[in-house]
């Protein structure tokens, strides 16, 4: 199965970027992390390994830093094409598999706290920094997409990371129901490294996964299922 245009708008989105050589025609996209595990998954879609881009404690480097990893991919047409999209086009053509690379690279599951809270639950939210500046509609294009996907009326909010965060460091504090489907999806492809990101209460899971089956509307291998 061909991941390119999966693995091209998930640049677009997530933690990954587009680069063209002045002298090639086309583009070529490349993620980086600190989980090997991870970057493995998105290199063995792409036929490629990752490579050491810095090491742990390099020079200029924060104290105790980890190992950064990178993939990158050869140039093809489909880069190119998703280099230039539209940010409305590309909205319109985000399907479950985006949204669970999305969330793998910059989702983060919080326990909720307050007063009101009587009992241990999660928020789920998706780190969308400025993905909504330069979109013409802003929240409104974004929803209408998340309403599509997930086929809800219910689309969440969209909020500053913080209180001091810029209008370009975003959130996307997602309904409950979609936040407990997205982490059951992404404990389904199992990455090592990303458990705390994925913690859900057990009796209150949405989605119940069969052994060995894979859920309706997914693209997306299991890791194991790679050979990695």
């Amino acid at each position: 199965m061909d991941y390119k245009e999966l693995l091209a708008r998930n640049a677009r989105c997530g933690d990954g970027y587009f680069w063209r050589h002045p002298e090639c025609v086309n583009s070529k996209i490349i993620f980086t992390g600190i989980n090997l595990a991870w970057l493995e998954y998105k290199g063995a879609l792409l036929n490629r390994r990752p490579t050491l881009r810095r090491a742990a404690n390099a020079a200029g480097a924060y104290a105790n830093s980890k190992p950064l990893w990178e993939v990158t991919s050869t140039v093809d047409v489909a880069y190119t094409h998703y280099h230039r999209l539209p940010k409305s086009e590309l909205l319109s053509e985000l399907t479950l598999d985006d949204f669970v690379l999305w969330f793998l690279d910059d989702g983060t599951t919080c326990l909720k706290r307050g007063k009101a809270v009587k009992k241990e639950d999660y928020k789920y939210l998706l780190c969308i920094g400025g993905f909504l500046d330069d979109l013409p509609g802003r929240d409104e294009e974004f929803f209408t997409c998340v309403a599509r996907v997930f086929e809800t009326e219910k689309t969440g909010s969209i909020c500053k990371n913080n209180s001091k965060a810029s209008s370009s460091n975003l959130v996307w504090n997602m309904p409950v129901s979609i936040g407990r489907r997205l982490v059951s999806l992404c404990q389904y492809i199992a990455i090592p490294g990303f458990e705390n990101k994925l913690r859900t209460i057990k009796d209150q899971t949405s989605e119940i996964i069969p052994k060995g089956s894979r859920l309706p509307g997914l693209r997306l291998p299991k890791r194991e299922d790679l050979q990695l």
